[in-house]
């Protein structure tokens, strides 16, 4: 991290509505502008590794990105190119363990970032119907909620690339119980790990950052008919105060593994895993003072999360429906104080896919047919007395009406194996 003190928030504008997805490790703010990837090449290199029941996996990639406009002020930003390593260690027979991290240096920004996305150890019994693990681990919770990153049940690690985060496990202890077609999970936690985007700065009284997915707020405004400069600073509170939030939640799946019809649901309760933002503004008269200050900091907010998924499973495809909703619980910042209240939302997704033989390529290529559809979610502030006072920023999510088309294809070129793909994405909305 660059600075000493802060916490990450991060923005996504888009051209006429805002999202906003707050999140933090151990210092740092920021947000984003987001727009269109046009072109991402990239060159990488894997090795796998076995002895007995360990498996190494290790890849070595240097992906270059080029989007189509240039930032005003920050022409440097139009294109990135990052080193990003991945490294994974799996231990399959008697005590499991995985541990999965992405390391990234950037080769045109002086910024490097490491993200850990698994970390546990667990025992098995029964012939593994029975499994309890403890650490940081990637579930499948809900459909919708993994088909388009919405963030709501596992955390994301956006610092790397903002449009394409990687998804973190939940941190604490794992239940997993299977008997025939039907498979029970559950889990809970006494601490609580946010999402992370990029890094920003605190300067000279003013949020700062390096990175494209970052729009600075204004250090300027009218008041009284006089400009008025705006100094930021940032209050943090003891990290573990933060942390220290516990949270639980459990899944019911019953079919999925062959063709037929498969059936989940969801149930949580726990933080909302992109941090709220509270604020105070001190104003005085420009006679007095010709400056604004307003001071930032991280809130932890709660949510009631529950859905279900519906699906067709065929020998070659897939059909799917999936839904997803949740109830913030309101909580009122202090006298003076103002604070980001999520209101809820409801997500209905539709997915399908299906495994196609197609000459010239020596496994079945993969198409799928993604679509979003999310009501609610926006974000209105309050204050102590719980009224109202506008948005910074008006919306949780950064799709909300949305379709998906992807083609995955593996296929020999030059004697090597070629994997490539391809993904096109269309917001209607916004």
């Amino acid at each position: 991290m660059k600075c000493a003190r802060g916490f990450h928030f991060f923005q996504r504008k888009f051209w006429q509505n805002q999202a906003v997805i707050l999140s933090l490790f151990f210092a740092g703010v920021s947000a984003s502008a987001i727009e269109h990837q046009t072109d991402s090449i990239s060159v990488s290199n894997e090795k796998v590794k076995t002895s007995g029941s360990e498996i190494f996996t290790g890849s070595l990639k240097l992906e270059t990105t080029q989007y189509p406009t240039a930032l005003p002020g920050n022409s440097q930003l139009s294109t990135d190119s990052n080193l990003i390593g991945n490294f994974k260690l799996k231990k399959t027979e008697g005590m499991k363990a995985l541990v999965d991290v992405t390391a990234a240096n950037s080769l045109s920004q002086d910024r490097s970032h490491f993200g850990v996305s698994e970390l546990y150890a667990g025992q098995s019994w029964r012939d593994s119907k029975t499994q309890i693990f403890v650490g940081r681990k990637l579930e499948y919770w809900s459909l919708v909620d993994s088909d388009w990153q919405l963030g709501q049940w596992q955390p994301t690690f956006s610092q790397i690339d903002a449009l394409k985060p990687l998804d973190q496990g939940l941190t604490g202890l794992f239940w997993q119980q299977s008997e025939g077609e039907h498979e029970f999970l559950g889990f809970v936690t006494p601490a609580f790990i946010p999402s992370m985007g990029p890094d920003v700065q605190e300067k000279n009284g003013n949020l700062v950052s390096d990175s494209r997915w970052y729009r600075q707020p204004s250090s300027t405004f009218a008041y009284q008919g006089v400009v008025t400069r705006v100094v930021y600073s940032l209050d943090i509170p003891d990290l573990a105060k933060l942390v220290a939030n516990p949270g639980a939640g459990i899944r019911y799946k019953f079919g999925g593994q062959g063709p037929g019809l498969w059936f989940s649901s969801n149930l949580g309760y726990k933080p909302i895993n992109s941090l709220l933002l509270g604020y105070r503004t001190i104003l005085k008269t420009p006679e007095i003072d010709p400056r604004g200050e307003v001071t930032v900091v991280p809130v932890v907010g709660y949510h009631t999360l529950g859905g279900a998924d519906l699906g067709y499973r065929f020998k070659k495809g897939m059909l799917a429906f999936s839904y997803l909703a949740d109830k913030p619980e309101n909580k009122y910042p202090e006298d003076n104080w103002f604070q980001q209240q999520p209101i809820r939302f409801q997500a209905f997704a539709m997915h399908s896919e299906a495994n196609l033989d197609l000459i010239g390529f020596f496994e079945p290529v993969g198409v799928s047919l993604n679509y979003l559809r999310i009501t609610g979610g926006s974000i209105q502030d309050v204050d102590s007395n719980k009224a109202p006072q506008g948005a910074l920023f008006d919306n949780r999510f950064i799709f909300t009406n949305a379709a998906t088309f992807k083609v995955d294809m593996k296929t020999y070129a030059f004697k090597k194996r070629m994997i490539s793909s391809f993904k096109y994405m269309r917001e209607f909305d916004q």
